[in-house]
């Protein structure tokens, strides 16, 4: 009774394994997906079989199909060796994985062109930690990440590299969703390089980061047109080796739910951070009360969280009424514009929030125009630099109280304004040392325009001690009461 017990599990077991399991393309090259004879278990991978495209041929895909748990083109464990498997997604294609990841290289290189169709999965990795390079052109159709593919409701990711090899995304049309609670990481994990390319399109991430450049990986994203939305989180070198933001054209849409980050780190992270914003063209546009953080952070290790924003064309604008931060909680940030660059923020704050180590901040105008609407504060807790050569820097057009202050609250803060050139205005005051900081003028050329006054080394009653100022003026235009 026993041994036939055990005969009828043993057929079970092997009934089972003969439904579930690995399915090989194996037909030639060129040939169809959606035909059962170009497969190993000679019929199309299914809800039971993971799919893998590893010997290297090219694939097409025109029509919906049935849904395997994963894709996988360019395995780790590839029987022949071979690079170059690619598949072709074309308009009417369906494809969906039920539970599993769609993956795009990872011992062996392998691409996918999408000119049509929809592709709909719980995760997506290129260039998944074996080494392999991986492509994807997206020029039409969507792609789609939804964890309601997948029981339960987990964080997942989608990594254009992710820990190995190169990994390039090209976008110059069609959709790119991230509808739940996903990650969109554009060089993830160290030794990671994820490189993404977009001219057209769309790209949506409504719930979880976008991240370029993060956690020991080196990310660069180039935008020349098209429209990427982020609600959540949107860091550029997030605790990664270097993140890269080139931004030509189109629109960048942030918030409102979440801040801008550019060079993030924290005490004990592994990695250092360094993130670059490039703004050449187009528009970058705050949504709701949301900050730019720009250098934010102190790594025990490596030191400062390292940002930059350059903006030499195209606008940053905020609608709500947050700030800019340049050198956070020990940080270190610069903010640059010149040619014909706008930023317009509520506040601008340089030196900002001591947190473990001093923070630091650059504002460097040599073109274009600055328009900090309220209050631009230069070293409240740390040391800040203003240096004006040409452009416009106009404060307070959006508050009749409020000032340019270099050297504000703290024994750490110095705020020196340096201008050589352009113009320096306020519609309000300007305040040199202020609650026991310290603030200096140097003026050589151009124009400093105060609507106001200029208070130099003021006391308050709760700061126990003035603050203090020096004013150098060897050139230029001073307007103003002292």
């Amino acid at each position: 009774m026993r041994s036939a017990t055990f005969l009828v599990f043993l057929v079970c077991v092997l009934a089972w394994a003969g439904v579930a399991g690995a399915d090989d393309y194996t037909g030639a090259s060129g040939g169809n997906y959606n035909v059962g004879a170009n497969w190993s278990g000679g019929s199309v991978p299914d809800s039971d079989d993971s799919a893998y495209i590893r010997n290297g041929a090219t694939v097409t895909l025109d029509s919906s199909v049935s849904s395997p748990i994963e894709l996988w083109l360019g395995g780790a464990t590839d029987p022949n060796g071979v690079n170059g498997s690619a598949l072709h997604i074309l308009p009417g294609a369906v494809l969906t994985t039920t539970t599993g990841s769609f993956t795009v290289a990872q011992a062996y290189d392998a691409s996918v062109s999408q000119s049509g169709g929809s592709v709909a999965v719980p995760y997506f990795h290129m260039s998944e930690s074996g080494g392999g390079d991986s492509t994807y052109d997206l020029t039409g159709g969507s792609l789609i990440m939804d964890y309601n593919l997948r029981a339960g409701t987990p964080t997942w990711t989608m990594d254009i590299g992710r820990g190995g090899g190169t990994a390039r995304f090209t976008q110059t049309g069609g959709y790119v969703s991230l509808i739940n609670n996903y990650y969109l990481n554009v060089g993830y994990g160290p030794g990671s390089l994820g490189e993404f390319t977009m001219t057209n399109g769309n790209i949506y991430v409504g719930a979880q980061q976008f991240n370029v450049g993060s956690n020991g990986g080196r990310g660069t994203f180039t935008m020349t047109g098209g429209r990427v939305e982020s609600r959540y989180k949107f860091q550029v070198g997030y605790l990664g080796e270097v993140g890269v933001f080139n931004q030509l054209g189109g629109t960048v849409l942030q918030g409102p739910d979440e801040h801008m980050l550019i060079g993030q780190c924290s005490l004990d992270a592994p990695y250092p951070a360094l993130g670059i914003y490039n703004l050449s063209g187009g528009l970058l546009q705050v949504l709701g009360e949301r900050r730019i953080y720009i250098g934010r952070g102190y790594n025990a290790t490596y030191g400062p969280g390292t940002g930059q924003l350059n903006v030499s064309g195209g606008s940053v604008v905020a609608t709500g009424g947050e700030n800019i931060s340049v050198g956070y909680k020990g940080g270190c940030g610069t903010l640059s514009v010149s040619g014909t660059g706008y930023v317009t923020y509520d506040e601008i704050l340089v030196a900002d929030s001591y947190e473990y180590a001093i923070p630091t901040g650059c504002v460097n105008v040599s073109g274009g125009l600055l328009n900090p609407r309220t209050d631009f504060s230069l070293g409240r807790n740390g040391p800040a630099v203003l240096n004006v050569s040409g452009g416009s820097v106009l404060a307070g057009s959006g508050s009749p109280t409020n000032s340019i202050t270099a050297g504000a609250n703290d024994p750490n803060a110095e705020g020196v304004i340096n201008v050589t050139g352009g113009r320096l205005s306020t519609l309000t005051n300007l305040l040199l040392g202020y609650q026991r900081g310290r603030g200096t003028l140097n003026l050589s050329g151009g124009t400093v325009d105060v609507g106001y006054n200029t208070i130099i080394a003021r006391e308050t009653p709760s700061s126990g001690a003035p603050g203090r100022a020096e004013v150098n003026i060897s050139g230029g235009s001073f307007q103003g009461k002292v």
